[in-house]
């Protein structure tokens, strides 16, 4: 996916030997890259989807209860079905985590963060942290005035 939506459009089909294909793959791939184990992260952005899933984390996985895992296959419930993703605890072991939440659809997977409801993936990582960055698009959540 990442080279048929990325790699191909700007340029880059000799990079496509480098992205795993699949969990073994990706794992080896950190072990070559990485000094440490388990891999740290300098920063790591997310997006979530409107079922506050995040990094192909799904809500109802019994991955994410998974705190030694470094990568996982995990099943989308749209395409692509088969997805690999890092587990949950390198996602919230990075130095910095940023997450963005932008597009149609999100207000209620922003409201279910807001009201940190554990079954979703973004509130899962998030609550293994101290400190993220999270950025909302404005229109996503509802802004009250008042007028006297």
């Amino acid at each position: 996916m990442t080279f048929r939506l990325f790699l191909s459009k700007v340029g880059r089909e000799h990079d496509k030997s480098h992205w795993a294909a699949s969990r073994e793959e990706y794992e080896a791939l950190l072990k070559r890259n990485f000094r440490s184990w388990p891999p740290e992260f300098d920063a790591i952005f997310l997006g979530v989807g409107e079922d506050g899933h995040t990094a192909s984390l799904f809500p109802g996985g019994e991955y994410l209860e998974d705190s030694s895992s470094i990568v996982l296959r995990t099943t989308s419930p749209k395409p692509p079905y088969d997805r690999t993703t890092l587990g949950p605890a390198v996602l919230a072991k990075a130095k910095k985590l940023i997450v963005v939440i932008s597009g149609e659809g999100k207000g209620n997977a922003v409201q279910g963060l807001l009201r940190r409801e554990p079954e979703l993936p973004i509130v899962k990582v998030l609550s293994m942290r101290a400190l993220s960055e999270v950025y909302v698009e404005s229109r996503l959540l509802p802004l009250h005035s008042s007028c006297s």
